[in-house]
């Protein structure tokens, strides 16, 4: 749904910012931090899967929210 859509933007949004050079020496945060922390708030994993199932895929998810934010948020805030 369109809400949810601008939500995610915002939050993507907002993210970037904060992981910009010049945000970093306050934030201490660079985009694969920021990826690494949303990831499980953006990607849930269902409550049947085992700790260890939630740990195993923990990588992956990172590095799908990473590609989010460079290639599919970046443009629409261009816009």
């Amino acid at each position: 749904p369109r809400t949810n859509f601008a939500v995610i933007s915002y939050i993507c949004d907002f993210l970037l910012d904060l992981s910009q050079p010049g945000n970093q020496e306050f934030t201490k945060m660079t985009l694969d931090n920021f990826s690494m922390i949303f990831a499980p708030c953006f990607m849930r994993c269902p409550l049947t899967d085992s700790p260890l199932e939630v740990l195993r895929r923990a990588g992956e998810e990172r590095q799908v929210l990473k590609e989010i934010f460079n290639h599919f948020i970046t443009p629409i805030k261009k816009t």
